[in-house]
């Protein structure tokens, strides 16, 4: 087993960094570019019932010690068909390819919405494709991935990306806000996502980092 680091470059490129010394776990391969969004399919189910929402991989709706509360936006978007554009959410295999930014009002909605689509595709290389191609940057993020390993001795170890969003582009995600977000005061957009072991989804989270 290897394990590694890579940051999308362009599309199709990935950059791998070797670490760990003999523990090594070879990050999924994105060999071609994404050549359409049609490859971007709701493949199972990303519905509160079947995948709560959840953040470090505890469901956010049951957990009381979590210091922000994501009930509103976990009742308003409790599938991912909720997220998407009217003209795809009642097809029988809608395309997720975009989320209508016209529903997100806040950064929880978008941050549930996040993760229902991510976990509708139930892949972690085309995760990593549909956030690259929504503005997303995503890089392995190996110390976590290592402190990881230690901790749980190497088993069911999470694969933690660093993600990083031009401000612009967040603020274009929630175009339904009904306050007006003052750039002036964002300097980035920084996230974490995780996948299980077999390449799921566990929590996804962006935060944006204020002067």
């Amino acid at each position: 087993m290897r394990s590694g680091a890579y940051r999308v470059l362009a599309p199709g490129m990935w950059a791998i960094a070797i670490s760990l010394g003999g523990f090594q776990d070879v990050p999924p391969k994105a060999s071609s570019p994404v050549k359409s969004l049609e490859e971007f399919v709701l493949n199972g189910g990303a519905d509160e019932n079947s995948a709560p929402f959840s953040l470090n991989g505890r469901p956010a709706a049951s957990t009381s010690v979590l210091p922000v509360d994501y009930q509103q936006s976990i009742s308003k978007f409790p599938n991912a068909r909720a997220c998407l554009p009217q003209s795809e959410a009642g097809k029988k295999m809608p395309s997720v390819a975009k989320i209508d930014s016209q529903k997100i009002d806040n950064p929880k909605d978008l941050d549930v919405c996040l993760f229902r689509v991510l976990t509708g595709l139930q892949d972690e290389t085309l995760s990593l494709k549909w956030l690259y191609s929504n503005g997303f940057v995503a890089s392995f993020d190996s110390k976590r991935y290592a402190d990881t390993v230690r901790r749980l001795k190497g088993v069911n170890v999470p694969r933690p990306y660093k993600l990083s969003v031009d401000k612009h582009t967040y603020s274009g995600m929630m175009a339904g806000s009904k306050f007006r977000i003052d750039l002036r005061w964002f300097y980035s957009v920084t996230g974490l996502v995780e996948f299980g072991s077999s390449g799921k989804l566990i929590s996804v989270q962006l935060v944006p980092n204020s002067l």
